[in-house]
């Protein structure tokens, strides 16, 4: 029984068990998993052979749950992020091509021109 201000927080119970075809035994932890904290109660070894007393060790882990539900917010936060149309790279409609033809290239670059922005036409003429 765990108790905080003599009022009973959980009743844990950590087992040694030994199984028939390994024979080697195995300590079960007894766990206690709250929002806030985490108990774990492991079974230690006899003190003395023929005594009723064992080694007992108790571990207290403050906001372990904290930790998995950070990295489930993290991962909703990615996932809408992704949904947000804003981010998205825009697609140019028609490619620049030199041809060597003007007729050509004139079409190419009215395509061009109609995609992009005019600010940004501007930067490419002086180039």
């Amino acid at each position: 029984m765990v108790s905080k201000n003599g009022r009973e927080v959980a009743k844990l119970t950590p087992e040694k068990r030994t199984y028939i075809i390994s024979t080697m035994p195995t300590t079960e932890a007894a766990i206690d998993a709250s929002l806030m904290r985490d108990v774990y109660v492991a079974l230690g070894e006899p003190i003395a052979d023929g005594s009723n007393q064992w080694a007992l060790r108790i571990y207290v882990k403050p906001l372990i749950r904290w930790i998995w539900l950070g990295a489930i917010i993290m991962a909703l936060g990615g996932l809408i992020s992704m949904l947000d149309k804003r981010y998205r790279i825009k697609k140019v409609k028609a490619p620049l091509l030199v041809t060597g033809n003007l007729a050509t290239d004139r079409v190419n670059e009215i395509a061009i021109e109609q995609s992009i922005s005019a600010s940004t036409m501007s930067t490419l003429k002086e180039k």
